[in-house]
């Protein structure tokens, strides 16, 4: 059984299977036949521009347990219409589709001769990834000089670009780095740094992972953000270690986070003076400045209205601005391993604070404004200096965790019972003999 396709190309059945004839000679034994998926098939993919993308996505479709003459014929259907439609190789599988019109190219069809190369440029503008990565490592790529190679590769951009799909953006990207394909590290730059300057929360993210950071200078990635001018004057503080993080990581190293095109957090270490520049990030939501020496903080720490994190652990600060009232949207505050002696009163409004640590201080007392932080959930007060359990605890109806330990409290009020949410109480390194009664109407407390 053999079918003739054009005085260069036939198939015939051996041995039942289909094999391609090039110029009269056995070229390639044809193995699966894809099957038609029907148009109101909910599987169907739109998007899907060749073989190569369908067979990827859709393995399942391959046709088992078929009669040898049917499969035959099914090939025989395919490539009578790959030649009418002038070889156009995303009608086939590439492992099919490129062999067979170099072969047809080296035996004389004029057709192939003519279309070669530029089949091979369309099918990589494509932006399958599977076929670039076999047109590559097929060495198909290599026939092309660099004038080609570029035009091709612009194609390409602008096919992934007006696709808007992020992931296969990189997916393709990432491959032709890897291989070393011409401006390809350079594009995959200029791609990350447009997605952020564009304000593109998706691209703010991957530009922030570790795999990607080690594409940029700091100074790179500045330049993509409104405030970048911010970050390269305290980038000169950290002496050139500000450096773009995924995550807001406390304590680790001075760094910054991004949402966006914004600065939305910021790691400093290892200064003497709050840094004025800070005030001019408006979207600031964490904020970290620990294992410094700062001595005062100034009153215009009230305008940084958007955060959401403050840490100062282990500074010299003895007391806070009462412009901190200002910062309604914090909702954790550390200030441990300083030299706090009091707090202002406006620390009463910061209403949506849950955590609060005040551990390794000089306080004797709180102000009675604590008792309107009806959301806090933590009380850190561990190594003050209290002589006496400030009761204004008492009428946190929210808080679960409270740390006392280390101070110099020898008696614990009746009123403690009031706080029905408290799962965990830390008392030890204090002076009690006796505890309240009141203790035991704490269902929730761990002990």
């Amino acid at each position: 059984m053999e079918y003739s396709i054009n005085k260069f190309l036939e198939l015939k059945l051996e041995n039942n299977n289909t094999v391609i004839y090039v110029d009269k000679k056995p070229f390639i034994l044809c193995k699966g036949i894809f099957i038609e998926v029907p148009v109101e098939s909910e599987s169907l993919d739109t998007e899907t521009y060749s073989i190569d993308e369908l067979s990827e996505k859709s393995k399942q479709h391959f046709l088992h347990n078929i009669p040898p003459e049917t499969i035959f014929w099914a090939h025989c259907s395919n490539m009578q219409v790959w030649a009418e439609h002038g070889y156009d190789t995303s009608l086939l599988h590439s492992n099919i589709a490129f062999p067979l019109l170099l072969r047809l190219k080296k035996v004389g069809d004029l057709k192939a001769k003519q279309i070669f190369k530029e089949e091979i440029g369309k099918r990589f503008a494509s932006g399958s990834l599977p076929t670039i990565q076999y047109l590559e490592e097929e060495y198909y790529l290599s026939l092309l000089n660099e004038d080609e190679l570029s035009i091709i590769f612009k194609e390409l951009i602008k096919k992934l670009l007006n696709d808007k799909n992020t992931e296969q953006i990189l997916k393709v990207l990432d491959y032709l780095v890897e291989i070393n394909f011409p401006k390809a590290r350079e594009t995959l730059k200029n791609v990350l740094r447009d997605g952020v300057r564009n304000n593109d929360h998706t691209y703010s993210k991957i530009i922030s992972t570790e795999y990607y950071t080690q594409y940029f200078h700091n100074s790179e990635i500045y330049e993509c953000l409104i405030s970048g001018d911010v970050l390269a004057k305290l980038n000169h503080l950290t002496f050139g270690n500000l450096k773009l993080h995924a995550e807001f990581n406390t304590g680790f190293e001075s760094g910054f986070n991004i949402e966006g095109n914004q600065v939305t957090g910021v790691v400093l270490l290892d200064l003497d003076t709050f840094p004025e520049k800070l005030l001019e990030l408006k979207f600031l939501k964490n904020l970290e400045i620990s294992s410094s020496n700062l001595m005062i903080l100034p009153n215009t720490i009230g305008n940084l209205t958007s955060l959401k994190v403050l840490n100062l652990d282990v500074n010299k600060l003895s007391t806070l601005p009462n412009s901190i009232r200002n910062l309604k949207n914090l909702e954790v505050l550390s200030i441990m391993s300083n030299d706090i002696i009091n707090l202002p009163k406006g620390i009463g409004n910061l209403k949506s604070l849950k955590i609060l640590n005040l551990g390794s201080n000089e306080l004797t007392e709180l102000p009675h404004s604590i008792e309107n932080l009806n959301k806090l959930q933590e009380l850190y007060l561990d190594g003050n200096q209290f002589s006496k359990f400030p009761e204004v605890i008492t009428r946190l109806k929210s808080l679960k965790k409270l740390h006392m330990e280390h101070n110099n409290l020898d008696i614990l009020p009746e009123s403690i019972g009031n706080l029905k949410s408290l799962n965990e109480l830390e008392l030890s390194g204090n002076r009690f003999e006796v505890l309240p009664n009141s203790i035991g109407k704490l269902n929730l407390l761990e002990l």
